[in-house]
């Protein structure tokens, strides 16, 4: 009999949220949960893991506080109270998890267990994001920065590898923490199978439909997605525009409905909110645009790529990744309607292209390796390498 080897996931945002970061760590524990015992550190409550698909899958949840700072030396004891092996922690950026300071975050408090830790960050900007809060003055930021790159560093120290999601990311990560460059690695993330191919339908069957499907937010550009389309509306009066997500709060969302209102284009400008179909927009969708700020590689963009979109995507982050120029997508730079709009009139316009975009696309992510199964596949190689995971024996 096979020993199973125990894993705790720690996530700061509930697998509720059903957020980008929440269902790749739903695939990781859909894939280790079968023949490991999986915990679960999140400020999911008790109910809402009860209710989630994946309960059967989930050992033990641990809550953590969602809008307070946890204990993390006394999480550090409860993980090491349950014998856990390896340590998968994720966040949200650069930051989190009490690395701003030296010697105080969760990789630190493990390692006085000998607790082997992973650490994803899911999102690299710039390195004075994430540290203190984004109201700050520049002359703040730079002040504290010295602290938060030795806490940083500290936290870099503590673990087996950091883990990038993107070519990018990792470049970035490498030349900021450059004495621990050696932690580094890249794996990108995918819920995409490679068994079942996604659902395609042949784009001339397709609507006359832009659509765009991310949170609602700033950072995610649906504004500018907007705007652009306001431009060219005129021009293909049969074309509308659908933006599938929630409303993160940040104003976003209010600026696009202002743009609806200013420009008649209620009718043609659709914020459909939340959706739970997700990939059947994508499957009749004509054309698909991530017009992100930043972004660390594009969860949306990578399936509506697997599902045959025409895409259209900024040069942000890992997104150049994923659409090359002219092969298979067009690329824009970001905060630009009129080089968006541009890119949408030549998509539009041009049949043909959609046709060569949409047949392309698909083989350019298995290529490439962006699966569920090569993700797990990378990840549990990490976890093996830190901890002899999954080799131990009855």
């Amino acid at each position: 009999m096979m020993h199973k080897s125990r894993i705790a996931f720690c996530l700061p945002y509930p697998l509720a949220m059903r957020g980008g970061v929440s269902v790749l760590v739903e695939e990781l524990i859909r894939s280790f949960g079968e023949k490991n015992e999986v915990y679960l550190v999140s400020p999911d409550t008790s109910q809402e893991v009860g209710a989630h698909p994946l309960k059967h899958f989930i050992q033990r949840h641990i809550p953590i506080p969602l809008d307070t700072k946890p204990d993390l030396n006394q999480l550090a004891d409860d993980l090491a109270s349950c014998d856990i092996e390896v340590v998968h922690i994720h966040c949200g950026g650069v930051y989190g998890w009490g690395n701003r300071l030296p010697m105080c975050s969760l990789p630190h408090f493990l390692s006085k267990h000998q607790i082997p830790c992973i650490w994803t960050s899911h999102l690299v900007v710039s390195p004075l994001d994430g540290f203190c809060g984004p109201q700050k003055p520049i002359w703040f930021k730079i002040a504290l920065f010295p602290l938060a790159w030795l806490g940083k560093i500290s936290q870099l120290w503590s673990v087996y590898r950091e883990v990038a999601v993107s070519e990018h990311d990792a470049t970035k990560l490498n030349r900021w923490y450059f004495p621990m460059r050696g932690r580094f690695v890249k794996i990108y993330h995918s819920i995409l199978s490679e068994t079942s191919p996604e659902v395609q339908i042949e784009m001339m069957k397709r609507d006359q439909v832009v659509l765009s499907v991310g949170h609602v937010a700033f950072r995610k550009g649906q504004h500018v997605l907007a705007e652009a389309f306001a431009q060219i509306s005129q021009e293909f009066p049969n074309w509308r525009l659908d933006i599938a997500g929630h409303d993160s709060g940040d104003g976003c969302w209010q600026r696009i409905e202002i743009i609806r209102e200013t420009e008649g284009l209620q009718n043609k400008i659709s914020l459909m909110g939340a959706r739970e179909d997700a990939k059947a927009l994508m499957s009749r969708a004509q054309v698909f645009v991530q017009p992100s700020r930043w972004e660390a590689l594009g969860l949306a963009l990578q399936e509506a790529i697997a599902c045959g979109c025409s895409t259209i995507g900024t040069k942000a982050g890992g997104i150049p990744e994923l659409i090359v120029e002219g092969q298979n997508g067009l690329l824009v730079r970001p905060d630009d309607p009129i080089g968006l709009a541009e890119a949408l009139r030549s998509l539009i316009q041009d049949p043909i292209k959609r046709q060569r975009f949409s047949k392309a696309g698909p083989p350019s992510i298995q290529e490439k390796g962006m699966t569920q199964r090569m993700m797990s596949a990378n990840y549990k190689k990490l976890y093996d390498q830190a901890s002899g995971f999954g080799h131990k024996a009855a």
